[in-house]
């Protein structure tokens, strides 16, 4: 009996541990909500003022035809709660960085243990880079939540037919709500049938059913996961350009990772335009951000001026057949920006040091439309002093910045070792990241900013897969090693 006083105090030990990062992830998150300043970005601007735009007479005239609406919902709903003004703001993506971060935890602690599920939280809380743009008035943050959402109903304990069936109802949700807050997730709705799919197969068998049966159940999880959020994407369809939009995405990574060869008809009388933007934009001899900011505006208003939008599908797939070294090589260098390289321009690390600089203080507010920069720049000024916070957020740069090369590094390979294993939960908490940043990868869009809500995925990761997969590679062998080991009392017996 005496024996398990020590597995008591162990495991009391681990709780109490748990218990306490949590208060830490907590507590901190509120004291950088107080003490570090709010930035602004263009896009920022555009947030702001469509909060103001929704239920007001202004709607739908003014809205912008590129954005969804529940985070200017939040922002509206946190500017009536508390009043238009900086902390407003930043409660919305604080609230919802925190919440990534318990979910990240509680998944650590589900699949390797409590002291994973602690490190995880420590290491998420601290993150600067994740901190800061939560001080952003930015989609990032909330993107974040949606993938760890995903990633929990993915790891759902599925044991009955009505489980089966309450996973694929709550894909369904988090699918739908997370096209309304970034369009990009939804996308990742085949990710989320796919690994259902999995699943749900185990249960069926189990019914002894004919085929025609299982299949109807299976087409009925495609209709809840894939086909109802996107039939309640289409209900904002009057209020967005999706044509639009698709045209000046692909536009963009035609020119920031420079598909066209400088010989192509379409570069035309561009050709040295083109060859210096590319020249001016290398960093170290890398190409990883693309094309510089500031000579990327005027190189795509000069390759597509001529260029209906029509057009712009089969010019981009045009790149892709006639160059399809330069296509590879551009999405292998956008992979690399997105794993952490340092380029040329990294807007992730330059958002960082606005918001938590500790000799760079108060509100960082850029320019934005001029018929509401006045009035949103007077609205949220604010100003901060150098604080404990984020001079210990500063010094962890220097920490977190090659960590994240690694922990991007270790969930790839982490990913396909696990599939090789098969196991499920190490291929749940990896794919959801990667299958996000390959949605950009593919279409060239080299801007690292849109790798961020990947970030606290990957490293909550790294510290998951080495024991999820290190036993799952034991049970692999012990597996192997029990057919020889059961010979001798077959035989015995026999």
């Amino acid at each position: 009996m005496s024996s398990s006083f020590p597995d008591r105090a162990h495991c009391s030990l681990k709780q109490r541990a748990y218990a306490a990062a949590i208060f830490v992830t907590i507590g901190f998150s509120f004291f950088h909500l107080i003490s570090l300043p709010i930035g602004i970005t263009y896009d920022g601007f555009t947030y702001i003022d469509l909060a103001d735009v929704l239920g007001s007479a202004r709607f739908p005239a003014d809205w912008n035809p590129i954005r969804t609406p529940l985070y200017p919902l939040a922002l509206k709903l946190s500017f009536w709660l508390l009043g238009t003004q900086p902390l407003a703001a930043m409660l919305v993506l604080t609230i919802l960085g925190a919440a990534t971060v318990l979910l990240l935890g509680r998944v650590a602690r589900l699949v390797a243990g409590e002291w994973c599920g602690v490190i995880v939280l420590l290491l998420l809380t601290f993150y600067p880079t994740f901190v800061a743009y939560e001080h952003l008035a930015l989609t990032e943050v909330g993107t974040s939540f949606f993938l760890a959402r995903m990633v929990t109903v993915a790891l759902w304990k599925i044991q009955t037919e009505a489980d089966v069936w309450k996973q694929a109802a709550a894909f369904c949700l988090v699918f739908a709500a997370g096209y309304y807050w970034r369009q990009p997730l939804l996308q990742l709705a085949i990710v989320g049938v796919v690994l259902w799919a999995t699943r749900a197969w185990t249960i069926f068998r189990r019914r002894k059913t004919n085929f025609p049966l299982i299949l109807a159940r299976f087409i009925a999880g495609v209709v809840l996961i894939v086909v109802i959020p996107t039939a309640v994407s289409h209900l904002w369809d009057p209020y967005i350009g999706r044509a639009g939009l698709t045209v000046t995405t692909l536009r963009q990574g035609i020119v920031r990772q420079a598909l066209l060869a400088p010989d192509d008809p379409i570069v035309g009388a561009n050709k040295e335009m083109y060859v210096t933007a590319v020249r001016e934009s290398r960093f170290n001899g890398n190409f990883f951000s693309g094309t510089r900011n500031d000579l990327f505006a005027p190189l795509m208003d000069q390759l597509f001026r001529s260029q209906p939008p029509g057009q712009t599908k089969h010019i981009f797939l045009h790149g892709i057949r006639s160059h399809p070294k330069r296509y590879v090589a551009g999405v292998l260098r956008t992979l690399a920006l997105f794993s952490g390289a340092k380029a040329k321009v990294n807007e992730n690390r330059i958002f960082r040091e606005h918001i938590i600089s500790p000799t760079w203080t108060g509100s960082k507010i850029g320019e934005g439309p001029p018929q509401i920069e006045a009035k949103i720049k007077g609205e949220f000024r604010q100003l901060t002093t150098t604080s404990a916070v984020a001079r210990l957020l500063w010094a962890l740069c220097a920490v977190y910045d090659p960590l994240l090369i690694l922990v991007n590094v270790v969930t790839a390979i982490g990913f396909i070792v696990a599939l090789c294993l098969r196991n499920f939960p190490a291929v749940a908490i990896s794919i959801f990241p990667l299958a996000y940043i390959g949605l950009y990868a593919v279409i060239l869009a080299s801007i690292d900013r849109f790798a961020l809500p990947i970030y606290p995925l990957t490293f909550a990761d790294a510290v998951m897969l080495p024991p999820l997969l290190w036993r799952s590679w034991g049970d692999v062998r012990s597996s192997a090693d029990a057919p020889a080991k059961s010979d001798i009392p077959l035989r015995a017996t026999s």
